[in-house]
């Protein structure tokens, strides 16, 4: 009895910050993870699954992917526990959401054979609605971000200088895998596709052949056509540059982020939208690549991270127009945009007011949150459990 309340009196109740090592883990396993449901996803949307069950390649690689990145987090957990840490304490800080995604993503593949035993297999747009994956695609982002939500509570530098490039690079991919992981869920409104900006009106027509009339009101099926397509694209532009846009200005709003952070972000979450749709929209990745270098220049010049409103505000502004400019030229050299002229330069002004207001509002509310983190006293510090 004794010896147990000397044990109990050894347990250490803080939470552990998570090292390097652990954060670069994270976000490795997670591509791997992330990679399987793109690849999953290419096989959902180009192959004739009808005939499949659970057991596919594209299967094995997802849920491999999520067996290593599961075992890494719980392994590192399981270290804690064997230093004297007591319970959820054992936890790293900020891995508290992907502890649960790793339960959410386990109740959902668990749902997923049985979805798929009794219903088949999912294609198309019917893939990204199934409630057994709604459930996995919320344990996945929970993983994914964790090292990003780790770091955000952590101090920044005393002399303000900000991290550097390899010492960012888990925050950076953790944002990449995150916003790639979105951007697949709403692949149908995705502008880095073949299905974007610019897709031939006649290809949408065959597509929209077996689609009832009340689709399709109006005595003109041509122009209800046009307009459906240049609505689908409207729609795609818009989404897609919030799931770019929103998250650059909270991460450049909360740190001095090194040159190349949003050049390698926008880039990666591009390639990985060209993976589930088979590359026929390559030539577009460079639109998000020039767009992010313009992002990292602005917030290199402008540094929203000292607080400022008008700073983000204006790397809002200059961030929407660098893409959509960007994105509408290269549309314009490969294929054509299929827009008026008064529409592509309205949605140019429109995404830099939107930008703006976007990065007013992140300001403001930052603000009102107060400081960023402080280094801990050396009394309170948490310990870090080396790795």
């Amino acid at each position: 009895m004794h010896g147990d309340r000397r044990w109990l009196s050894g347990l250490k109740r803080e939470r552990p910050r998570a090292t390097y090592r652990t954060d670069l883990g994270t976000v490795g396993f997670g591509m791997w993870l992330l990679t399987g449901l793109f690849v999953d996803g290419f096989a959902h949307r180009n192959l004739n699954l009808q005939q499949e069950n659970f057991f596919t390649p594209w299967h094995a690689i997802f849920y491999s992917g999520f067996a290593a990145t599961a075992g890494w987090i719980l392994w590192h957990t399981w270290r804690n526990v064997r230093a004297g840490y007591a319970g959820l304490s054992a936890i790293p800080a900020g891995y508290g959401g992907a502890v649960a995604g790793l339960l959410i993503f386990a109740e959902g593949g668990a749902g997923d054979v049985v979805w798929h035993t009794l219903f088949g297999i999912e294609q198309d747009l019917d893939a990204l609605f199934s409630p057994s994956h709604l459930l996995l695609f919320t344990g996945i982002f929970l993983i994914l971000s964790a090292p990003l939500v780790a770091a955000w509570s952590r101090a920044d530098p005393p002399d303000g200088a900000g991290p550097g490039a390899r010492t960012f690079l888990p925050v950076t991919l953790s944002l990449a895998w995150s916003s790639g992981l979105i951007a697949f869920c709403f692949g149908y409104w995705g502008a880095a596709g073949e299905e974007g900006v610019g897709k031939d009106i006649t290809s949408w027509a065959r597509s929209l052949d077996t689609l009832p009339v009340v689709w399709m009101p109006g005595s003109n099926e041509a122009d209800t056509i046009s307009q459906f397509v240049q609505e689908t694209s409207l729609a795609s532009l818009f989404v897609t540059l919030a799931i770019l846009l929103l998250p650059a200005l909270l991460v450049s709003r909360r740190w001095r982020t090194p040159l190349g952070t949003f050049t390698l972000t926008w880039t990666l979450v591009a390639t990985l939208t060209q993976v589930a749709d088979g590359f026929g929209g390559a030539p577009r990745i460079g639109a998000f690549t020039l767009a992010g270098l313009a992002v990292d220049l602005l917030t290199r010049g402008l540094r929203p991270d000292r607080g400022g409103t008008a700073s983000l505000a204006l790397v809002g502004c200059g961030g929407a127009l660098a893409w959509t400019s960007a994105y509408f030229t290269l549309v314009h050299l490969t294929s054509g945009i299929g827009m008026h002229l008064e529409m592509w330069t309205g949605v140019i002004t429109w995404s830099v007011l939107l930008g703006g207001l976007a990065g007013a509002l992140i300001a403001s509310v930052a603000r009102l949150g107060g400081a960023p983190p402080q280094p801990p006293s050396a009394s309170a510090e948490t310990p870090v459990v080396p790795c």
